[in-house]
């Protein structure tokens, strides 16, 4: 008998967690996000175009490493 608590409390903390769906945008504009957008562009701005550019070869497949 006490296991149908348990489910239905389950139930109500599952179905609970699907009512609010929170804006998206207050958490992309937060101070912390546009600081490593900001680093993020700043490094792939000084990538090399030799490291973008893949050889072309019909026999060979090709892939950037580090």
């Amino acid at each position: 008998m006490k296991y149908y608590g348990i489910g239905a409390i389950a139930l109500m903390v599952g179905l609970g967690a699907c009512a609010k769906n929170p804006d998206p945008t207050k958490i992309v504009n937060t101070p912390m996000i546009k600081y490593k957008t900001e680093k993020v562009k700043a490094a792939a701005a000084v990538v090399p175009k030799w490291y973008k550019k893949l050889p072309k070869k019909d026999n060979a497949i090709y892939s950037v490493g580090s």
